[in-house]
């Protein structure tokens, strides 16, 4: 569809997640728009590159563009040229409170505006939950009830 969010300069955009509960880990999945003209570092007229902050890694894309390519058509302003839009997934260690990402679109080439911009849709931040100690105890405690009432249960019919 068209509903997505869209930057059309060479400034940075940032995403904050903030509150996160305990976890090791965060699994970062979004899909990214190529919108209008880009250009390849093989033409006259590029490169265009999009980096994308993930952490204290900085990702520089294209022309070999990662992910999965997910849509390919007319979804911004210049019908003239056809848009792609790719989908990707990052896992990341993480364990602090609050994650931030950061994407810029830049390049020799890049010129912005209605003939170079990119889109950015579909963000997903899941975070692999971290039992507390107690958690752990009870659950143990809980499967070693179950242990036992199955063991019971078993040794009555085994005596009836």
């Amino acid at each position: 569809g068209n509903r997505y969010l869209r930057n059309a300069t060479n400034g940075t955009t940032r995403f904050n997640f903030t509150q996160l509960d305990g976890h090791k880990a965060l699994k970062l999945q979004f899909d990214i728009a190529l919108l209008d003209s880009w250009d390849n570092p093989n033409s006259s007229w590029g490169p265009d590159y999009l980096y994308v902050t993930i952490g204290s890694t900085t990702y520089q894309w294209a022309p070999a563009w990662p992910g999965t390519l997910v849509g390919n058509g007319h979804y911004a302003q210049n019908g003239a040229y056809k848009d792609s839009v790719f989908r990707h997934e990052f896992i990341v260690p993480h364990v602090s409170d609050s994650f931030a990402f950061a994407i810029r679109a830049g390049g020799s080439g890049f010129q912005g505006g209605n003939d170079e911009s990119w889109g950015i849709d579909n963000i997903r931040l899941y975070a692999d939950a971290v039992p507390e100690p107690k958690s752990w105890a009870m659950l143990i405690a809980g499967f070693g009830l179950v242990g036992a009432t199955v063991r019971r249960r078993r040794e009555m019919s085994e005596t009836c």
